[in-house]
């Protein structure tokens, strides 16, 4: 249940970035695929610490936005 609480919140900052899948994958880097992105969004796939950070970064959200504690975007 949780894996799909962060899912959502992965898509959320994904679409709120104005980003596809396949183009947060490459703009997060870190080994990232967009079918990695799709599965975390399903629910299907936990991801790291790391890759988190990554796609936080890369959204222009906080890492603990997408873990539910917080909506706070980032300054960049």
């Amino acid at each position: 249940m949780a894996a799909k609480k962060i899912g959502d919140k992965i898509k959320e900052a994904r679409t709120g970035a104005g980003l596809t899948q396949a183009a947060l994958a490459e703009k997060a880097g870190n080994g990232l695929t967009a079918s990695d992105i799709s599965k975390a969004e399903r629910g299907e796939k936990e991801l790291t610490q790391t890759a988190l950070k990554a796609i936080a970064k890369a959204t222009g959200v906080t890492q603990a936005s997408l873990l539910g504690t917080s909506s706070t975007k980032t300054g960049s």
